[in-house]
């Protein structure tokens, strides 16, 4: 035989990860739901789609309705959305924390 041609070598089948074991028999039971999160998204996204309207207001028509709105109600919207994202935020973490502590007490 050529040094090309070596033997190929058989290696072991690589182990396979398998599914964490349920201590006590108990099977996993999903933890309750934190609806602040889910509303701290929609804070963020209104947050980012008026922070778009501001900027494409300057190259539109200054009469058309939704930049007259955009002029006199703008930045309290961004203020009320930066407001309701801090808060949402805080609620959030504030709730998953204590759901947190309540299951490590359970067990």
């Amino acid at each position: 035989m050529t040094p090309d041609h070596e033997p190929a070598v058989q290696q072991p089948p690589a182990p396979q990860p398998s599914a964490p074991a349920a201590s006590n028999g108990e099977n996993f039971v999903r933890p309750p739901s934190n609806l602040f999160f889910p509303l701290t998204a929609v804070f963020g996204v209104a947050f980012v789609i008026t922070i778009f309207a501001l900027v494409a207001r300057m190259f539109g028509n200054p009469r058309a309705p939704i930049n007259r709105f955009l002029d006199e109600y703008g930045m309290h919207l961004i203020l009320t959305e930066v407001i309701g994202i801090l808060l949402s935020g805080l609620l959030a973490m504030v709730v998953d924390r204590l759901q947190t502590l309540a299951r490590t007490e359970d067990k």
